[in-house]
């Protein structure tokens, strides 16, 4: 599981992600959704709002 806490959407960070064998990956909505999982659309500027979102529903998924 791969959770993203970057602001900045890259292209490098996007071939990482290509070759990292993960099953399951999150990010901010803004991303790309091909690379991604699960997206969570709330204000980067707050990580602890964006920690909470990912927690809640991970535990709906399963994945925690």
């Amino acid at each position: 599981m791969l959770i993203n806490y970057s602001k900045v959407d890259s292209l490098y960070l996007n071939l990482l992600l290509l070759q990292m064998n993960i099953s399951f990956r999150t990010g901010y909505s803004f991303f790309d959704d091909r690379f991604y999982n699960l997206l969570v659309n709330c204000d980067t500027t707050n990580v602890a709002i964006y920690t909470n979102e990912i927690k809640k529903y991970l535990t709906i998924l399963n994945k925690l």
